[in-house]
């Protein structure tokens, strides 16, 4: 629903269970695209009231069957009606003549009436003008990670839809980068993440859709269980004995289930021969990939984001110094946004509103590991090369 795509259908369909991607279904999350050009995130659910402020509000059984990418008007305060690609067209086209006349203040004259609103009210708009996009709201919580940035993180560390191919992530950002994973290699390849307590805090998987297939592609291993090993057995004290007896069966077979799920993640790790390791996370990332690497094929790729080039500049360093790494190189990921005029207007000009930076990322092309083959194998090798 985000913009206009013609659908080449005379009617929506009203299925739930449809298979096409392209409609929406039961508990699909949905982005909302307003007349002011902001988004909402919505769930699909049945008959639940949605307020979209002063542009009116819906039933949600509506939106179920209806097609994504495309523009619908509220009817009634109820309903919603697919618009057509003509009356769509004509309303662009409006909205690019109003442009074209508030680009140019030919026909704006000075006057000390023209500005009645107040300071707070003109506060108000501004805050609610960066409503409705998770960046704008608390970026910190996906580590400040702008699309590009993200986009350029997944090619840098070479990932492909492979089948057998296995990639390592250590994902801070609510699992925006194992979405961004899950949606460049659809299920095929093999992804385990680590994540530092107990339970995963990848709340962004929830609202992409994805496939129940390409969801269990996915293993998850709390960071605390790299080393140690994951016990089954009951713990033998009375306190213990006394919570036994009130669990039920159900209780303890999601325990077991939990309790397998970890095994076969450990097992998956400690198998080791990863592809690529992608880090993006507040931590210190030096130590990390120190852990990390001896679960690192030969010539896997290492990429690591932040979003201050000072939280890199010591794993920077150590890499720079170390003879197991080569080709490391700390770049930086900007991208400008440019406002293309139309015609009468001013020239091109970057955007005013865009953030200062994307991030930095740290890359290490080809770790040699160089400890899986002994100083005195190597030697020896050179003395036989000699004698022949």
């Amino acid at each position: 629903m985000e913009k206009y795509t013609e659908i080449n259908t005379e009617k929506e369909v009203d299925t739930t269970q449809n298979s096409n991607p392209d409609i929406i279904k039961l508990n699909d999350w949905v982005i909302l695209e307003l007349p002011s050009n902001n988004r909402k995130l919505y769930q699909a659910k049945e008959n639940i009231n949605v307020n979209i402020g002063k542009f009116g509000q819906f039933n949600s059984s509506e939106i179920i069957g209806k097609y994504y990418e495309c523009y619908y008007e509220i009817v009634d305060g109820r309903e919603l009606k697919r618009l057509e690609q003509s009356f769509i067209a004509g309303l662009l086209a409006e909205r690019l003549d109003e442009t074209e006349d508030l680009n140019t203040n030919r026909n704006i004259y000075d006057d000390s009436n023209n500005q009645t609103l107040k300071y707070d009210e003109i506060e108000k708009m501004k805050v609610e003008s960066l409503k409705g996009t998770m960046n704008s709201e608390n970026p910190a919580k996906i580590l400040d990670f702008r699309f590009d940035t993200l986009f350029q993180l997944i090619s840098l560390a070479n990932l492909r839809a492979t089948s057998g191919a296995k990639y390592l992530v250590v994902d801070d950002s609510q699992g925006l980068v194992v979405g961004a994973m899950l949606e460049r290699t659809n299920g095929i390849s093999h992804i385990l993440g680590l994540h530092e307590k107990e339970n995963h805090a990848y709340e962004i998987l929830k609202t992409m859709n994805f496939e129940q297939k390409v969801l269990d592609s996915v293993l998850l291993l709390p960071w605390k269980n790299i080393k140690e090993e994951i016990r089954f057995e009951k713990e033998e004290n009375s306190a213990r004995k006394e919570l036994d007896a009130t669990i039920s069966s159900q209780r303890e077979n999601r325990r077991n289930a939990r309790l397998n799920k970890l095994s076969a993640a450990k097992k998956f790790l400690n198998e080791g021969e990863y592809h690529s390791l992608i880090i993006a996370t507040y931590f210190s990332v030096q130590p990390i990939l120190q852990t990390l690497t001896q679960y690192l094929a030969g010539s896997a790729t290492v990429a690591i984001y932040s979003n201050h080039k000072e939280h890199l500049l010591e794993c920077y360093n150590f890499l720079r110094n170390s003879k197991e790494f080569q080709n490391v190189e700390l770049i930086e990921s900007f991208l400008r946004d440019y406002q293309v005029p139309v015609e009468g207007s001013s020239g091109t000009h970057p955007k005013m509103t865009v953030l200062g930076g994307g991030g930095f990322i740290l890359i290490l092309d080809d770790p040699t590991l160089v400890l899986k083959i002994s100083v005195k194998d190597n030697k020896r090798k050179k003395k036989a090369t000699r004698l022949e």
